[in-house]
């Protein structure tokens, strides 16, 4: 699209999303069987766009656009009452939290091999996945492999994916999130304004939330 409108001379402002670099952008696009976009196409689109928004320096430093502008990524506020129901720490199990769509890409079976190691035989502690899909191939394997890492273990909860994930953050007080590529997670603004700490690894966007 931003080839396309550069060509008729339509100004287009392209707001980039993924964290891609050239090795992994042709795998992602595969699994997606994009056959339109390929590395030349978006190094084209890089070099022609008006203007391309990152989401975090990180990011503008990997494609290196030739007109780039940086806007952080914002979140909106709880919804009211979004603790209501919930017990209080006290009263349930200390409770860490894997929330996004479960996939290779955000590795979700090791923050359950991290959990389990952590924890040892402790009891007053748990672990939500939530986030599990089923309409892709790959994601369904994957679901599989998580299910399969966490052995039955009942202190680990496996949820499908969800649009009211209030239910979730007010049922656990840290988030534990392993991705191995992103760019601005939503999670890791909106887990700080829960008041909930944060466990993640250190790549893209994340060092600059």
């Amino acid at each position: 699209l931003v080839v396309a409108l550069e060509e008729r001379a339509i100004p287009a402002v392209w707001v980039l999303h993924e964290w891609w670099p050239k090795e992994m952008l042709v795998d992602e696009l595969t699994q997606r069987n994009d056959r339109n976009t390929t590395p030349e196409v978006v190094a084209r689109a890089l070099a022609t766009c008006r203007l391309t928004v990152c989401v975090c320096a990180a990011q503008r430093d990997l494609y290196a656009p030739a007109s780039a502008a940086v806007t952080f990524v914002g979140v909106p506020s709880p919804a009211a009452g979004w603790r209501v129901g919930a017990l209080p720490p006290e009263r349930r199990p200390l409770t860490l939290l894997s929330l996004g769509i479960v996939c290779p890409r955000k590795n979700q079976h090791w923050a359950i091999e991290v959990f389990r190691q952590f924890v040892g035989a402790r009891t007053d502690v748990r672990l939500l996945v939530v986030g599990a899909r089923y309409t892709r191939s790959y994601e369904i394997e994957y679901v599989k492999k998580v299910e399969a890492a966490a052995e039955g273990d009942p202190r680990i909860e496996i949820h499908p994916v969800t649009t009211d994930v209030d239910q979730y953050y007010r049922q656990s007080d840290v988030l534990l999130f392993t991705s191995l590529n992103e760019v601005t997670p939503m999670v890791i603004a909106e887990s700080p304004m829960r008041s909930m700490a944060v466990v993640t690894t250190n790549i893209a966007g994340i060092p600059e939330m």
